[in-house]
């Protein structure tokens, strides 16, 4: 069992992730607005960044105009939604569901930094991804229903696909494809690809970054369900979060409210489906 220090509570965790050399696990506590680190080797839980406070100080911090950086719990985060971590495993990268802010958190010396002012360029920031590089990250705007690029030192915001407040399913590429409230997204290794969990939609959708191209590869649109298939044969309920194998031949999805996850294989291959 994990160790938890004293200040340390965990208030729905939202998002989570392991570090590259597995060692570390860190955890985002959504009403809660603190990230915590796990020792993989010792069992003890560290609370890397954030004031806490519950949903409470999250209006407060709503009220006077987003999240405030800081090193550890001087700092304060709105509503943490997605997690991503550095090639190199030193920065670990936070979207802001309220806000849209993206935020940077130096895990040695627990500073938090702005990459993305919140009320500026987007509106709910949730699923994340580093790019290959390391120059750029892969956000999901799920407010304005859209794919962005961020580059990281500039904090400049660039579309990749989906119409800003224009919800809908839609295959097409960048803006005349359509999402609806996405939340999760992962991204291949080389950073050709990313998938894509359209929630509301309650389909897979595949992106091509190369050329902003969006098709959907699993689900049916609008259906509520737990059966197993071949591409939009398949249904989902709520799809909580994506990820690739090692060698990317299989996606692993967390159905939550179908009570586990399904595994699927990407177009390439057959796209089928199955539970676990």
């Amino acid at each position: 069992a994990f160790t938890m220090a004293p200040e340390c509570t965990l208030a729905n965790v939202i998002d989570d992730l392991t570090s590259h050399d597995h060692r570390t696990y860190y955890t985002a506590s959504f009403e809660g607005g603190q990230i915590y680190s796990f020792s993989l080797e010792d069992t003890q839980q560290t609370l890397l960044a954030g004031a806490g406070g519950g949903a409470k100080a999250g209006l407060q911090l709503l009220n006077s105009g987003g999240s405030r950086d800081g090193v550890g719990t001087g700092a304060s985060i709105l509503m943490p939604a997605g997690l991503a971590i550095s090639e190199d495993g030193t920065t670990l990268y936070v979207t802001e569901s309220i806000g849209g802010g993206v935020r940077s958190i130096d895990v040695m010396t627990r500073a938090v930094s702005t990459i993305v002012a919140p009320y500026t360029a987007l509106t709910s920031a949730c699923g994340v991804a580093v790019l290959p590089g390391g120059e750029s990250l892969l956000v999901m705007d799920e407010g304005n229903h859209t794919l962005t690029r961020v580059n990281i030192k500039s904090g400049a915001v660039s579309l990749v696909a989906g119409d800003s407040g224009r919800p809908g399913l839609r295959d097409g590429v960048g803006s005349e494809a359509r999402f609806n409230s996405s939340w999760y997204l992962t991204v291949t290794r080389d950073g050709s690809t990313a998938y894509v969990g359209d929630t509301n939609n309650r389909v897979i959708r595949k992106v091509d970054l190369e050329t902003s191209s969006v098709t959907t590869i699993a689900g049916s649109k609008g259906v509520i369900g737990t059966a197993d298939g071949v591409g939009t044969h398949a249904q989902f309920n709520t799809l909580s979060s994506l990820a690739l194998s090692a060698d990317e031949t299989y996606m692993y999805i967390s159905d939550e409210a179908n009570g586990g996850p399904k595994e699927t294989l990407p177009p390439s291959i057959d796209g089928r489906n199955r539970s676990n």
